[in-house]
């Protein structure tokens, strides 16, 4: 009885040895397709062998061998396993060299080592590695990680954003607040310096009252800031501060200070979407004979 086993794939038959199946546990791959398969899976119907090989007939025909063929025939009429030795005309039992083959074992000096046997069939890591991958088990704990994941990006943007989101939608600043209080965060006005533009400044001395010596000499180095400012943007934001710097004749710096937005007479925190304010305020320098007299100045915006 012979072993064979079908291709899953193009159902093509091959007959495999036992040995074989020892050294891939079952695996083999279609000679025809390169299909990786499962041999004892697939197995194919067997065909029986003829245990008799087929040989020319004799060119002469004497009586002995006349004779010997009716000892033969009878022989194998009364046991079909038992042959006729032709020389001593005595019945044996031939050996069946297939199954001596199977139940034979291999030689250790002759069999690979389970190492070296699973490193020389690479496919069969490869189909169950596949096979490994495609488990309903394995798919279903995957796209549960990958939704998990999904979750915790989703959560860590809006955490991120979250000032950004409740400027946009005050409903959800509730939500924050509770939020912030269970983790330990804090809910602070939405911070965009690119939305505020400077519409106009001015920083000029404040004239001198004709009359009163004393007041001119109070006054010669007290200025006037002006500042318009304009929220481009369609949510409130948070106010920034103004950083103003006195220059010389060379622009060189000689004097800087920053000024908050109350100090300038702004009363809150955010300046409404696409709204605009108007801060002044007066300043006194200190004259310095070391340096400079004040000839110009800048301001920028900034969030301290």
């Amino acid at each position: 009885m012979s072993l064979k086993t079908r291709c899953p794939a193009c159902d093509t038959v091959f007959k495999i040895v036992p040995d074989q199946l020892k050294v891939s546990k079952g695996w083999v791959r279609c000679g025809r397709c390169a299909e990786v398969f499962d041999a004892a899976a697939h197995a194919a119907a067997s065909d029986k062998a003829n245990p008799w090989p087929q040989t020319s007939p004799p060119e002469t025909v004497t009586q002995s061998t006349v004779a010997a063929s009716s000892v033969t025939s009878a022989a194998n009429a009364a046991n079909p396993t038992t042959a006729i030795d032709s020389a001593t005309n005595t019945a044996f039992t031939p050996k069946n060299i297939a199954i001596e083959a199977t139940n034979t074992p291999a030689r250790p000096d002759l069999t690979p080592s389970k190492e070296q046997a699973e490193a020389d069939l690479s496919f069969v890591k490869v189909a169950k590695n596949k096979a490994f991958w495609q488990q309903k088990t394995v798919v279903t704990s995957l796209r549960a990680a990958c939704l998990g994941l999904i979750g915790l990006l989703f959560f860590q943007v809006v955490f991120s954003q979250r000032n950004h989101l409740a400027a946009a939608n005050p409903a959800l600043a509730t939500g924050f607040e509770s939020l912030c209080q269970a983790v330990g965060c804090k809910m602070e006005p939405f911070k965009n310096i690119d939305a505020f533009k400077i519409d106009s400044s001015s920083f000029q001395k404040v004239p001198v009252i004709a009359g009163n010596t004393a007041s001119d000499a109070a006054q010669a180095h007290v200025y006037a800031l002006k500042l318009t400012l304009k929220n481009s943007s369609d949510i409130p934001v948070a106010i920034p501060a103004v950083e103003l710097t006195l220059t010389e004749a060379g622009d060189k710096p000689i004097l800087r200070r920053v000024l908050l937005a109350k100090d300038l007479g702004f009363n809150g925190t955010t300046l409404a979407a696409n709204g605009d304010w108007m801060g002044e305020m007066t300043l006194a320098v200190t004259s310095n004979p070391a340096t400079a007299p004040v000839s110009g100045y800048r301001v920028l915006l900034f969030y301290p």
